[in-house]
């Protein structure tokens, strides 16, 4: 039996537990059974998944690792990027958050994140996200690697959808559609999720276009279900509607757990900003 210290936090309802490498041993940990484990709703912790942070290094500030309720590893988590910079500034002393930024790197992305305040004191972080990847090759998705997939048509239980995908470090599906309130998200989000298009999964988003600068989206999230928000789900969502010519950025983006602004530069790089709020901290017995 180990204890494992860790901080609970959440961006708009999107919750994860931080586990802090320098201050807990979680080497030689099974981390994806831990997050499989602790993220169980009324059964344990509870969360959408599970960030482990190492300090340090000479190609980022802070190497993360984010893993779902269902074990499998998230290549990118704009959540738990704006997390983990919040959680670097106060409980590591990393004075440069608000300043020139914190890089934060996992196994497919590198972002830069930085600490801002708000005109209502609202403590928000900005993440550089990177590009979109439009290729099949990038997401990943059936067919030839350098070709886009945008509005495609994909047979689901019996009726067809047009949906486009991209990689934001990890794969997304989005659908667009009139009301997304009525979509039947836990019917058609695993089905889209599972679908042999996405060798790897993906995660699902129903967009609903409110105005040029204004969407509406609900999440299924690969490996975790529904959430009540998405970073680069929002940034996927945004980044194909600019691509399609429905929106002029930056775009704020409504989700279940609230708004997050995106903006997409004419180099196809996409700025996040968004809340990310400490909940609790704690430590668990655990045995590995």
């Amino acid at each position: 039996m180990m204890r494992l210290s860790f901080v609970k936090m959440h961006g708009l309802g999107n919750d994860y537990i931080l586990f802090d490498a320098s201050d807990c041993a979680v080497e030689g940990i099974d981390l994806g059974q831990l997050a499989k484990d602790l993220c169980r709703r009324r059964f344990s912790i509870g969360a959408d998944g599970i960030a482990v942070l190492s300090m340090g290094g000479a190609d980022a500030d802070i190497h993360m690792r984010v893993f779902n309720p269902d074990g499998s590893e998230a290549g990118s988590c704009g959540t738990a990027f704006r997390c983990a910079a919040r959680y670097a500034f106060e409980r590591k002393g990393f004075a440069e958050a608000t300043t020139s930024g914190v890089r934060i790197a996992t196994s497919h992305r590198n972002v830069l994140a930085r600490i801002v305040q708000s005109e209502d004191d609202r403590t928000l972080v900005e993440v550089r996200m990177g590009k979109a990847l439009f290729g099949r090759g990038d997401i990943p998705a059936v067919g030839p690697g350098d070709e886009d997939f945008l509005e495609q048509p994909i047979a689901i239980q019996g009726e067809e959808l047009t949906v486009s995908a991209v990689s934001v470090g990890n794969p997304h599906a989005v659908v667009f559609c009139d009301d997304a309130s009525n979509i039947p998200l836990t019917r058609l989000g695993p089905a889209i999720e599972n679908h042999p298009v996405f060798p790897r999964r993906t995660n699902v988003h129903f967009v609903q276009i409110i105005s040029r600068s204004e969407l509406k989206v609900r999440t299924w999230e690969r490996g975790t279900g529904p959430t009540l928000s998405c970073g680069t789900g929002a940034s996927a969502a945004v980044a194909i509607a600019s691509r399609l010519g429905k929106v002029d950025t930056p775009v704020q983006v409504q989700m279940p757990g609230g708004i997050l602004k995106i903006d997409v530069d004419q180099l196809g790089e996409i700025t996040m900003l968004g809340e990310a709020e400490p909940v609790f901290s704690g430590w668990i017995e655990y045995e590995a």
